[in-house]
């Protein structure tokens, strides 16, 4: 079976994503993934996980089991914002 080929049966069975990567302007080694079919962004932690993606491109993404995801902490805002 070829990548395409898995990729595409991944996608129509729901274990992979597509979407567009959005990497954050405050800390390159988080990016966002904004996903049609999910209800919330997907966050990707890492710059290994962004495999040399960049900012737009479209992405095809497997979710990691929830045990697995890293926690999010919201950027601090400064007294001023």
């Amino acid at each position: 079976m070829t990548n395409k080929s898995r990729i595409n049966k991944g996608l129509e069975k729901g274990q992979y994503y597509q979407g567009t990567i959005r990497v954050s302007t405050g800390n390159y080694k988080r990016a966002f993934v904004s996903v049609d079919a999910l209800c919330t962004d997907v966050m990707i932690d890492g710059l290994i996980s962004q495999n040399c993606s960049l900012d737009g491109d479209t992405v095809i993404i497997e979710m990691l089991p929830a045990p697995r995801w890293p926690p999010y902490a919201a950027p601090a805002l400064s007294p001023s914002q």
